[in-house]
């Protein structure tokens, strides 16, 4: 797989997220910004969101919804951690403040409801030493914000997520030691039930992650500048390593036909693209 840079100098990137008129969304944690792309990395627009946003989902109406960290991890003190939304230009929280402390991905659900990780916030934790950091969380609201829930609080470090194929499971990546997918079985009717670890990456720390048509998962791994490919099962398929130094923090799906593999590379600041050669699994939302 041949990754071409198409962006680059644009700080610490995260996301990505494509959107349903055919473009591209990143964030910059440290330039507190979400950037809007051609297909081909033109910049059309940066917004300016404040703090830190760390992660993207956009739903069927072109709503961009933004895990806001609140300015951790290089990114801008004095804004409100929460979920933000941009809709038609204007920029608003469906949850803010108070807890949770800091988030960092999120994703709908089969059920309709917005999914996020927060690992709090703790700067500069021991990736090899789980006590210097708080316990992570798991949230789910209403797409309105209302009716916040936590679902999960344990793993250290709590990052990407993405629900399966057929929506009977929801995975969880912990980036801290020791560095498992963790996957909790879901339900319609009995919601959410209890973690069991899925897989590991073979090198690296799993960051961020995407799924197939086929229920395989792509998973954006720093430290490897990687992404590495686990079928539905958790067995390893491939690994596709990045130019050297771009590394790879979340990735995505896009194209016309979801085959075109766009990755944040917070190495930097650069925004990656492959041809996948394999769909990828449209987002709900």
């Amino acid at each position: 797989m041949q990754f071409d840079i198409i962006a680059s100098d644009l700080g610490f990137t995260e996301g990505p997220a494509w959107a349903p008129d055919g473009t591209l969304w990143c964030v910059s944690i440290t330039h507190a910004s979400l950037y809007h792309f051609t297909p081909e990395g033109e910049i059309i627009e940066r917004v300016e969101v404040g703090g830190g946003p760390n992660g993207l989902v956009i739903d069927a109406d072109g709503a961009v919804f933004i895990a806001q960290n609140g300015g951790v991890y290089g990114g801008k003190p004095g804004t409100d951690p929460g979920i933000q939304v941009l809709r038609n230009g204007e920029l608003s929280y469906i949850v803010r403040g108070g807890e949770p402390d800091a988030p960092n991905d999120l994703c709908f659900g089969p059920d309709g409801r917005l999914y996020f990780t927060d690992p709090r916030g703790d700067e500069d934790p021991d990736p090899e030493d789980a006590s210097t950091s708080r316990p992570g969380k798991l949230f789910s609201c209403e797409r309105d914000g209302s009716d916040l829930t936590m679902h999960w609080e344990g793993p250290v470090l709590m990052n990407g997520l993405a629900f399966t194929a057929e929506g009977d499971a929801l995975l969880v990546i912990q980036t801290m030691t020791p560095q498992p997918i963790w996957r909790l079985p879901f339900d319609l009717e009995k919601g959410l039930g209890e973690p069991e670890e899925f897989t590991r990456v073979v090198d690296g720390w799993p960051d961020g992650m995407a799924i197939d048509l086929d229920g395989q998962l792509w998973v954006g791994t720093n430290h490897d500048c990687s992404v590495q490919v686990f079928d539905k099962h958790g067995s390893f398929v491939a690994r596709h390593p990045l130019p050297e130094g771009t590394n790879a923090a979340n990735v995505c799906f896009g194209g016309p036909n979801l085959d075109v593999l766009y990755v944040a590379g917070s190495g930097g600041g650069t925004v990656l693209r492959a041809d996948a050669e394999v769909p990828g699994l449209p987002l709900r939302g």
